[in-house]
């Protein structure tokens, strides 16, 4: 995989993110604009759900609907299993589009009539979440092989950070003025957009960052479906875990904040001189919340994950979110206050809808097309919802039976946290395994020796690299140059390196007589180097 120059200047301006090579910009692009249009739409369902529950019931409804959502996926996740055997791809997912979009209609027109549709609105916005980004990860993760999906993965979910900044503004702007129904007749535009994507994204990678290894191995059908693959696999057995863990303390968090958004704005519109509704209050409420969550979801997304992955692996970062969830419940424990309660939901829910997420998602590269797909899907339907299957139960029985306030939740979380981190450190050392079985990190290698070079002080200086200086032959790796003198010493301050274009540029105003050494080094995505070194001197006259 020789390094070349021709980086496009979107892929410039993704280099700022990750590392990236030539020819990764489309995919990127194309599956950003994918995931932008699911997350944008998905983030008016959530406010709008919202508005619908909290309009005509309890906070605890919300909590009663996902046992629901779990029973209804127990039978959808074999039923999914049979049909994406016979409709694989294309097909299969827009099929699901269409299904949603259908749905959607159905959902304006009752609630447009005046039907109370909260408590089955907040089910379909449950399994619309799980089975769309289920189904688009699942594309991308058999896309892309291990090495660029590590790369690429947290630029893409930017494109859903972006997506879901984007609904959140959208709905607060304009409930007043459209009406909570009607913004279901916007995200049903954004859907039928989204097949437009479906038929281009996964032949948009290029060779060198494709998945590799995927033979086809003759299915044999199972009438558990997904279940039955994620039961054979004690890797995806330890990921489903996780997953109910992690929703279990999320619903639960969800659970608190409402308790004390319900009163609080039940009360505001009791005491408002102008006739209000309360759903109208809530709805902007939470698309204000999902703002500001997603301004610090798209920080983190920018500053922090790309660097975690590179620096400490997708294993350790994995521990992250969990140490964090142990903290903040405890804060909330002992403060269990709208305030408290706000800011580390907020901060919870950023990092699951960056950090997490990604993780999530880089975590099925390693795995088989079967797994891939139905185990991820299973994992990502069910096993995500019998998470709030468990919440739910648990809030049922603690506000019925144990007379449990807030602190008490809050507490329960921490214990749920320690046991997140430790099936979390389980996770670390299978990846670890399965992706050490799967890829191979060769060195970078230096071609042919580096051309030297003259300068002329006060003249401009251009120094070209070869294309094919560096070359490596992992799929998927990506070289990242450097320049430094030899023992590490920094360039003067005259010459300037641009890695991407591979080119040494300056204006020396002085230059000494002897000669300057420059080491140049190949980096790859693992840290494996190699240098070389060329000499710049000083063009002799000929006069």
């Amino acid at each position: 995989m020789a390094v070349d120059r021709s980086h496009t200047p979107f892929e410039r301006l993704l280099a700022l993110i990750t590392r990236i090579r030539p020819g990764e910009g489309r995919p990127v692009a194309l599956f950003g604009a994918h995931v932008f249009l699911i997350l944008f739409a998905y983030y008016i369902f959530r406010s709008v759900r919202e508005g619908f529950l909290l309009e005509s019931g309890s906070a605890a409804r919300g909590s009663y609907a996902t046992a629901v959502i779990a029973a209804i996926l127990m039978v959808l996740v074999p039923v999914y299993s049979a049909v994406r055997r016979r409709y694989q791809g294309v097909r299969l997912v827009n099929s699901v589009i269409a299904f949603f979009s259908l749905t959607l209609l159905g959902f304006w027109a009752a609630a447009a009539s005046g039907l109370d549709v909260g408590f089955a609105f907040y089910v379909w916005v449950g399994i619309f979440n799980v089975m769309m980004l289920a189904q688009f990860w699942a594309l991308a993760a058999d896309s892309f092989n291990i090495k660029a999906g590590q790369r690429l993965f947290p630029a893409i979910m930017l494109a859903a950070q972006l997506g879901g900044l984007a609904g959140a503004e959208f709905t607060e702007n304009y409930t007043a003025a459209l009406g909570t129904s009607n913004l279901l007749l916007v995200g049903t535009v954004l859907l039928v957009l989204t097949a437009t994507f479906t038929g281009r994204v996964h032949g948009s990678v290029p060779a060198e960052s494709q998945h590799v290894g995927r033979e086809q191995v003759r299915e044999r059908p199972h009438f558990l479906g997904g279940f039955s693959v994620v039961a054979a696999s004690r890797y995806l057995i330890l990921i489903a875990v996780m997953l109910v863990l992690i929703n279990w303390i999320s619903s639960t968090g969800d659970f608190i904040h409402r308790v004390y958004v319900k009163e609080h704005f039940e009360a505001v519109a009791a005491g408002s001189a102008e006739p209000v509704e309360s759903k109208t209050l809530i709805t902007s409420y939470y698309a204000n919340f999902f703002f500001w969550m997603i301004i610090v979801q798209l920080s983190i997304q920018l500053v922090a994950v790309g660097r975690l992955f590179r620096t400490l692996g997708v294993a350790n970062t994995l521990l992250i979110p969990a140490a964090l969830s142990l903290v903040g419940y405890g804060l909330v424990g002992f403060m269990p206050i709208l305030t408290t309660i706000r800011l580390v939901r907020m901060g919870e829910q950023s990092v699951d809808y960056s950090l997490t997420n990604t993780l999530r998602q880089a975590l099925f590269l390693p795995t088989t097309p079967i797994q891939t797909y139905e185990g991820k899907t299973t994992i990502e339907t069910f096993f995500w919802r019998f998470g709030d299957l468990m919440q739910a139960g648990m809030v049922f029985a603690g506000t019925t039976w144990l007379a449990m306030d807030a602190a008490a939740f809050a507490f329960l979380n921490v214990a749920l946290a320690a046991f997140w981190l430790a099936v979390a450190l389980a996770i670390g050392k299978e990846y670890r395994r399965l992706a050490a079985e799967k890829m191979t990190n060769v060195a970078p290698q230096l071609t042919r020796p580096i051309p030297h070079a003259e300068v002329r002080p006060g003249e401009p200086f251009e120094h070209l690299l070869p294309a094919d200086l560096f070359v490596d032959q992992d799929p998927g790796d990506v070289i990242t140059l450097s320049a430094r003198r030899p023992c590490g010493s920094p360039m003067p301050g005259w010459l300037r390196f641009d890695s991407l274009g591979q080119r040494f540029h300056g204006t020396p105003e002085e230059f000494f007589s002897e000669e300057l050494v420059i080491e140049v080094v190949a980096t790859d995505n693992d840290g494996v180097a190699v240098s070389g070194t060329f000499v710049i001197r000083r063009c002799r006259s000929t006069g």
